[in-house]
Formats: C-alpha cells, structure tokens, sequence
C-alpha cells in the first residue's frame, strides 16, 4: 500500500513508523522528490526511490534501514535521479540485467555439455 504520505524524514520519524498489518506502506521524504521509506508487515524497513522511466513507474530499493543511514540513502536517492536524468539509465533495469546474467555454474554446466568429452571407456 502507498500512502503518498509526505515529510521530512528524521530518524526519530523512521524509528516512530507503524506497521501496516498487511502489506507495506510507503512514506515519502519531501526533501528529495520519489524517496521514502518502506516499512512492511513484518516489520521490514527499507528506503526506496520511485521514479518514471519510459512511461513506466518503477521503484528502486536503495537499502534497509539502519544499515543504510538515513543522510547515505538520501544521498543515493539524490544521486540515482541526477544519473536518470543526465542519461535516461535506469537503475531497476541495471540490477534485473545483473540477475540475468549467467552465473559461473551455467557457465561450468554449458562448458561440460559442449565441449568437455565423454569419459572413456
């Protein structure tokens, strides 16, 4: 669920967040336009950026709190959007092509299929 709320977010805000009891909620900074801080059902809290990219709403989790603090994120954030803008790079697309890619066991698995020769017997 995405409030749309709007603040300046502080650590004290973010520690003071409820959970939702399903779902997430979203709560936006109104420092940097499209970051806040996602808090889940379970207790997750993550900071994130929601941006448009070719017609597209995406969103893009910049970390969990308080491994990321709160200055760190915004900064990212800030960093993110002027990337988005100076180059039209998508960062959401950037990571899902990162988890496409093939790993060193498909690699391992391709090579043995095409080209390693059957044992001898």
């Amino acid at each position: 669920m995405d409030t749309g709320e709007g603040m300046k977010l502080t650590d004290k805000i973010i520690k003071g967040l409820a959970r939702p009891a399903t779902g997430n909620r979203i709560t936006y900074d109104d420092t940097v336009r499209g970051f806040g801080i996602r808090i889940t059902a379970a207790g997750a809290k993550s900071f994130i950026l929601t941006y448009w990219n070719a017609g597209r709403q995406r969103r893009y989790t910049v970390g969990a709190y308080p491994d990321w603090p709160l200055a760190t994120a915004r900064a990212e954030a800030r960093r993110l959007k002027l990337e988005l803008r100076a180059n039209g790079s998508d960062p959401l697309a950037r990571l899902e092509a990162g988890r496409s890619a093939p790993t060193v066991a498909d690699l391992c698995t391709r090579y043995l299929e095409e080209h390693a020769s059957s044992p001898r017997g």
